[in-house]
């Protein structure tokens, strides 16, 4: 029926927004770490340069098919992994 089809659609949408919740806190610990230690050492610019990539890519695909909870999750993304590969770059230590 509609009505089962319209609950699980809700539920969904619920899921989602837990899935953003938790997929846009993973570069959080990065960011507390560099600023309490003024430094990212052991952290992968690699890493997040192709994690960078990968949510511009996903937030154009999202934009696309106006899928608002990708929207939202890959725009916040893309603003927490730039702020962590610029940290990345900021605390750098010179090469001796």
């Amino acid at each position: 029926s509609n009505k089962r089809k319209g609950g699980d659609m809700e539920v969904t949408r619920i899921i989602g927004f837990i899935g953003v919740f938790f997929g846009v806190s993973v570069p959080i610990p990065q960011i507390i770490r560099a600023y309490s230690y003024r430094g990212l050492e052991g952290v992968s610019s690699w890493t997040y340069n192709f994690l960078l990539i990968a949510v511009v890519c996903y937030l154009i695909r999202a934009i696309a098919i106006k899928e608002v909870v990708f929207i939202i999750s890959n725009g916040i993304a893309v603003g927490t992994n730039l702020w962590v590969r610029i940290l990345i770059e900021t605390y750098k230590k010179p090469l001796k």
